[in-house]
C-alpha cells in the first residue's frame, strides 16, 4: 500500500535530490511506501567453541518510493583508505631519500630529506632523529619482506652516516664523541652551522638501532662477516657516545627544551640493551653497557609522576607546563618488544603506566582545539605535540595522531600474546572510559570481559586512524600539522616522519612488528638510588662498503662457536669449527600457478608471520620469475627457527575477491641447523570431485543448549563430506589444534544464541525514518520475530543500511531469511564485515564481502555464507539494496 505521511512538530531532516541534507516543512506531505512482509534474519556462527545461533532481525520492510540521491557521508572507510594510502606514503617517503628520491634532488645518496619544502618552513636538511625513525622504520620492514631495492637504500643510509660521523660541527667532531650529538645537517652532508637546539641526544641511540637491525638480517642471513666489518665500526661510535653522553643535559626531540628527554632516555637505554646482545652475537664486547644500561632504566622512572598518572617528557626544566606530551607515546611505540609483555619498567605499550598516559597526554588536547569539541571520554580525538604548543599556533600532528592509534595496537598485540589483560589502580581510569564495568583484576583471554575489552580498544585506536585521515587531502600527501579548527594541512609539506609514523601504524593494525629487541634481558631496575657513571669513549671514522648481491639464500654462514666471523661469501664457502644456530631462517616458497593479470598469489598460514590465517594479513609473492614456460611465483620470507606451521596459498582477484587452494593444509617445519636459509618448491593443490553437494545421509534434531532466549529445536543435516560453496567459496581445515575449519558447511552441529553477543548500545542505521527503530527491530528475540513491531522504515528513498557491532570477534556460518510472496519483499541483500563507518555511496560502489540474492517465497531461506570470509567478524554491515518491485509496487 502507498501512505502519505505528513511530517509535524519534530521537523526531521530529509534528503533532497542533491543528497544534502534540508529540514522538511512542518506539513509537507513525504509520500512513503511501506511493505508490511515480515522476514527473520538468523545468523548461525562459529565462536570459541560450538556453533552459535541466534534470531537477529526481524524486519517489518518498508521500503520509501526511489528518485531521491543518498546524503553523502564523507568519510570513507578505514580499511579502504589505509589500502589506497599505504602504497603512495611508502613512495613518498622513498622519493625524500637522496640521492635518486624524486623529491630530494642533490641530496647525498642515503641522505633522508625531512620535507621537500625549502621555505615557509624550511625543512630542507637531513635531520639524525628523523631519518633513524624512518629507516627503522624500513630495515623492519626489510625482515617482513625482502625488497633488493630497499635493502641498497639501507646500505647507502650506513655509509652516509659512517661519513657523517667524522663531519666535524658546531656540537664539536668525532675525536671525543661530542659531534654525534648534531641534530641536523644540510642534505649533501655538510656541517649546518647556523643557531640551533643542540647538541640532542637521542640521533647516536636511534641510529643504532638501525644499525643492529639491520646488523642482526646480516647475520640471520649468514653475512657475519659484513656485519662485523661494516656494521659494528659504525655502531661502536655511537654506542660509545651514549654510555658517555646519556647523564647530561641535552635538547628534546621537539628541539624547543634544555633538559633531559623521556624520548631520549628510552632510546639510549635500548640502543645499550641491544648492543650488548648484537656484540656478543659477532663476538665483539660493548664496553661498558651492561654496567651503564641498567642506570639508564633507574632513570627512566623518574619520568613517572604518580600526581595525575602521567609522564613528565621533560624533567630538570622550568618551562611552566604540565610535561603530558606525544613525546611519550612516541617513547612507548619505539620501545615497544613483541615479547616485552606489559613491563611498566620499559613503559610497554600495554603496561598501566603507559595505558594511563595514553589517556592524560590525548585528554589534554580535547579542549584546546576546535576540531576536537564535543568529542567525548573514551572517543579519538586528533593529538598534537602538547597542548602549549605555539609553532604555527599549535596544532595537531599526523605523526602524534598515528603514534596515538599505534600504541593501542601494539597493546592489542601483547595483550593477546600474554593471554590476559590486567587493570591495576593505575591503568582504570583509561579502561573505564572504554568499557564502563571495568575493574582492578586480571581479564583472561577468552572471557568476556576481556573479549568487551579487546574490541573496544580496537574501535578506540582506529578512531585515532580514523581523525588522521578524515585531515588528509584527497591525494594522500602527508604535512607535518593540520589546522586547530579547519583541518587543513600547515607547515611542512610531505613530511618523511608523517609517512613513516602512517606506516608504522598501519602494520600494528594489521599485526605485523618488529623482531624483539631483547627488553626481558634489561628491564631490571636496580635497587636503591640510581648510579650515575659515564664513561668516555674511543672514537674513529669507519670506513662502510658492502658486498653485491647479499640477498636471502645466498651464503652460509661461517663463524666459530664464539660467533667470530672467519670469512665473507657470496656463495657456500668452508664450513666452520663450529656454528650458532641463526635466529631465523630465510625460507623462499616457490609455488607453481596459472595466474591472469590482475590476480595475486599471497601465502597465508598459522604462524603471525604468515598472517595467522587471516587472508587481510596474507604476504603477497612476487611473479618477477613468472614465464609463459615456468608459471613461478616466489617469496623469501625471515621465518623462527625450528618453528611447525601450516599454510595455504590463496589467489586474491583485483576485486578482493580470495581463493583458496584445496586441502589439506600444507605443513612446514623451520630448519634449526647451521642453514639460514632454506627452499619450499611446490605447485598450486588442484580440488579433488566431491560427491555432489546437499545429498544428505540423515537428518538429526539437535536441541539448542544454553540459550537465554526462546528457540526452538532445530533441523540440522548431517552429511557424508564437507559441503563447500558451489561457485567461488572454499574448504580447509587449520589442523584439529586450531579451531579454524573455514569449510561451507550448511549447519553445524550444536547451536548456541549470539544474542547477548551483539553490542546494541552501537547499533546505527541509515536512512531509518524514525530514529532507533533500527535498534529496536535488533533487538526482536526468537519468539517475538513474527511480531509487527516494531518495525524499522526507510525515510527517503528505497535503500537501508544497518550497523550491527559485536562485543567480540565471532565467525559467521549462515543467514536464515523469512520473507513473503509479496513483489515489495527484499531482493539483494550485501553483507559487509568489520567496516565502521560506511555509507549509502561506499556501499553501492565497493565489493561487498558476499551479496546474497534472496527469493521471493514465505518459507525460511537457509542461505550459507561463504564462511572463510567471515571468519573474524567484529561488525556487520548489512545494505538492503533494493525489492521484486523494482520502485514499481504500491
Amino acid at each position: 500500500m502507498c501512505s502519505m505521511i505528513r511530517v509535524q512538530d519534530s521537523n526531521p531532516l530529509y534528503k533532497s535530490h542533491e543528497g544534502a541534507l534540508h529540514s522538511a516543512p512542518s506539513s509537507s506531505p513525504i509520500p512513503l511506501r511501506f511493505f508490511h512482509n515480515p522476514f527473520t534474519i538468523k545468523f548461525i556462527m562459529f565462536g570459541l567453541g560450538p556453533a552459535l545461533l541466534v534470531s537477529l532481525l526481524a524486519f517489518q520492510n518498508a521500503l520509501a518510493l526511489p528518485g531521491t540521491s543518498r546524503a553523502h557521508i564523507e568519510k570513507r572507510d578505514l580499511n579502504s583508505w589505509i589500502t589506497t594510502q599505504s602504497p603512495y606514503s611508502l613512495t613518498r617517503l622513498l622519493c625524500n631519500i637522496g640521492a635518486d628520491g624524486c623529491a630530494a634532488s642533490g641530496a647525498a645518496s642515503g641522505a633522508v630529506v625531512a620535507s621537500p619544502s625549502k621555505s615557509s618552513p624550511d625543512y630542507w636538511y637531513t635531520w639524525s632523529r628523523d631519518s633513524a625513525l624512518v629507516f627503522k622504520y624500513l630495515v623492519d620492514r626489510l625482515g617482513n619482506s625482502y625488497d633488493a631495492s630497499l635493502q641498497t637504500k639501507i646500505q647507502n643510509y650506513i655509509i652516509s652516516q659512517a661519513n657523517l660521523q667524522g663531519v666535524t660541527n658546531p656540537s664539536g667532531s668525532l675525536d671525543t664523541g661530542a659531534g654525534l650529538g648534531e641534530p641536523k645537517f644540510n642534505v649533501d652532508l655538510t656541517a649546518f652551522t647556523g643557531a640551533w637546539g643542540r647538541p640532542q641526544r637521542d640521533g647516536p641511540a636511534l641510529r643504532a638501532e638501525v644499525l643492529i637491525g639491520y646488523g642482526n638480517w646480516l647475520v640471520d642471513n649468514g653475512y657475519s662477516a659484513t656485519a662485523v666489518s661494516s656494521i659494528w665500526p659504525v655502531l661502536v661510535n655511537d654506542l660509545a657516545y651514549v654510555v658517555q653522553y646519556w647523564n647530561q643535559g641535552g635538547f628534546d626531540l621537539w628541539e624547543e627544551v634544555n633538559g633531559n628527554s623521556f624520548f631520549t632516555t628510552a632510546s639510549q637505554h635500548r640502543a645499550l640493551v641491544e648492543g650488548i646482545a648484537f656484540a656478543a652475537r659477532i663476538g665483539k664486547t660493548c664496553n661498558n653497557c651492561a654496567t651503564v644500561a641498567p642506570q639508564i632504566l633507574c632513570y627512566q622512572q623518574y619520568y613517572w609522576t604518580s600526581n595525575g598518572n602521567y609522564i613528565i617528557s621533560n624533567i630538570n626544566v622550568n618551562n611552566g607546563r604540565t610535561g603530558k606530551d606525544a613525546n611519550s607515546i612516541l617513547t612507548s611505540i619505539h620501545s615497544f618488544d613483541p615479547a616485552g609483555g606489559c613491563d611498566a619498567a620499559t613503559f610497554q605499550p600495554c603496561s598501566d603506566r603507559a595505558l594511563a598516559n595514553h589517556k592524560a597526554v590525548t585528554d589534554s588536547f580535547r579542549s584546546v582545539y576546535s576540531i576536537n569539541s564535543g568529542i567525548a571520554q573514551g572517543a579519538a580525538v586528533s593529538v598534537g605535540r602538547y597542548s602549549e604548543d605555539t609553532y604555527y599556533n599549535g596544532n595537531p600532528w599526523y605523526l602524534a595522531t598515528f603514534a596515538a592509534a599505534e600504541q593501542l595496537y601494539d597493546a592489542l598485540y601483547q595483550w593477546n600474546a600474554v593471554g590476559a589483560i590486567a587493570i591495576t589502580d593505575v591503568s582504570l581510569a583509561f579502561f573505564k572510559d572504554l568499557y564502563s564495568s571495568a575493574a582492578t583484576g586480571t581479564y583472561q583471554k577468552g572471557s568476556t570481559q576481556y573479549t568487551a575489552i579487546v574490541a573496544a580498544v580496537k574501535t578506540y585506536a582506529d578512531g585515532y586512524m580514523t581523525k588522521a585521515q578524515a585531515y588528509t587531502p584527497s591525494s594522500g600527501a602527508l604535512a607535518e600539522q593540520y589546522d586547530r579548527s579547519s583541518g587543513s594541512p600547515l607547515s611542512a609539506a610531505d613530511l618523511t616522519w608523517s609517512y613513516a609514523a602512517f606506516l608504522s601504524a598501519s602494520d600494528r593494525r594489521a599485526g605485523i612488528v618488529p623482531a624483539s629487541w631483547g627488553s626481558i634481558n634489561g628491564n631490571t631496575v636496580p635497587s636503591g638510588t640510581c648510579g650515575n657513571s659515564a664513561y668516555t669513549g674511543s672514537y674513529s671514522k669507519a670506513s662502510v662498503s658492502f658486498p653485491a648481491n647479499q640477498t636471502p639464500g645466498t651464503a652460509v654462514p661461517t663463524s666459530t662457536a664464539t660467533g667470530t666471523a672467519t670469512g665473507t661469501t657470496s656463495a657456500p664457502a668452508s664450513t666452520s669449527t663450529s656454528c650458532v644456530v641463526p635466529a631465523t631462517v630465510a625460507v623462499t616458497f616457490n609455488e607453481v600457478v596459472t595466474t591472469v593479470v590482475g590476480q595475486t598469489v599471497k601465502i597465508v598460514g598459522s604462524i603471525s608471520q604468515l598472517g595467522s590465517w587471516n587472508t587481510a594479513n596474507a604476504i603477497a609473492l612476487s611473479a618477477s620469475g613468472y614465464t609463459s614456460s615456468n608459471h613461478l611465483w616466489s617469496i623469501a620470507l625471515n621465518l623462527p627457527s625450528g618453528t611447525t606451521f601450516q599454510y595455504k596459498f590463496i589467489n586474491v582477484a583485483s576485486n578482493g575477491a580470495v581463493t583458496w587452494e584445496s586441502d589439506p593444509n600444507r605443513q612446514y617445519t623451520v630448519p634449526a641447523t647451521c642453514d639460514t636459509t632454506a627452499t619450499v618448491a611446490s605447485s598450486w593443490n588442484l580440488a579433488t570431485q566431491p560427491p555432489p553437494c546437499h545429498q544428505h545421509t540423515a537428518i538429526q534434531t539437535v536441541p539448542p543448549q544454553d540459550l537465554p532466549i526462546n528457540l526452538p529445536s532445530i533441523q540440522t543435516p548431517t552429511m557424508s563430506h564437507h559441503c563447500h560453496d558451489e561457485h567461488d567459496g572454499h574448504g580447509h581445515s587449520h589442523g584439529d589444534d586450531g579451531a579454524h575449519d573455514h569449510s561451507d558447511d550448511i549447519t553445524p552441529a550444536i547451536q548456541h544464541s549470539l544474542y547477548q553477543h551483539i553490542d546494541f548500545d552501537a547499533i546505527t542505521t541509515l536512512n531509518e525514518a524514525v530514529a532507533g527503530s533500527g535498534a529496536a527491530v535488533v533487538k526482536k528475540t526468537w519468539a517475538e520475530r513474527l511480531e509487527d513491531v516494531p518495525e524499522v522504515g526507510s525515510d527517503a528513498d528505497e535503500q537501508l543500511l544497518m550497523h550491527i557491532p559485536f562485543t567480540g570477534q565471532i565467525k559467521l556460518h549462515s543467514i536464515l531469511i523469512r520473507t513473503s510472496l509479496s513483489p515489495s519483499a527484499p531482493r539483494t541483500l550485501k553483507l559487509f564485515i568489520n567496516r565502521t563507518d560506511i555509507d549509502f555511496d561506499l556501499a553501492t560502489q565497493l565489493p561487498p564481502t558476499q551479496t546474497l540474492h534472496l527469493s521471493q517465497t514465505s518459507e525460511i531461506q537457509d542461505i550459507p555464507i561463504k564462511r572463510a570470509l567471515f571468519g573474524k567478524v567484529q561488525s556487520l554491515t548489512l545494505f538492503f539494496e533494493d525489492n521484486f518491485g523494482e520502485g514499481d509496487e504500491e
